[in-house]
């Protein structure tokens, strides 16, 4: 399975959330049924050892519609409200109960500045 590139904007201030429809490279719904480990990490750059974010199943990733193929990634007010941070750089993992690791989506991520405090 080949990572979806879909770069991230997140509104500084507001809470961000995403539904994910992940797919098989045949462009087939993937079955998540079993699966219960997710992790996201945003870092300033690819070869960064340091993170801004990092969100893994049930602490900001939920496997809402298994069978669906479909998750959803949630970051609260709270944590957008403290980004200092303006770009950066992600990647979602899935790993299945058998302890097979796909990536299936990377990107760039913006933050867009709150104005309204």
């Amino acid at each position: 399975m080949t990572a979806t590139r879909y770069d991230l904007l997140i509104e500084q201030g507001a809470t961000f959330s995403r539904v994910v429809n992940v797919k098989q490279s045949d462009g087939t719904v993937k079955d998540l049924t079993g699966y219960a480990l997710a992790r996201l990490k945003i870092r300033p750059a690819l070869d960064s050892t340091s993170e801004y974010l990092s969100l893994t199943a049930g602490s900001g990733i939920v496997f809402n519609s298994p069978a669906a193929g479909q998750l959803t990634i949630t970051i609260d007010k709270a944590t957008t409200t403290g980004f200092t941070w303006t770009m950066g750089v992600y990647d979602c993992e899935i790993e299945s109960p058998a302890g097979v690791v796909d990536r299936i989506l990377r990107g760039d991520v913006t933050v867009s500045k709150e104005v309204t405090h």
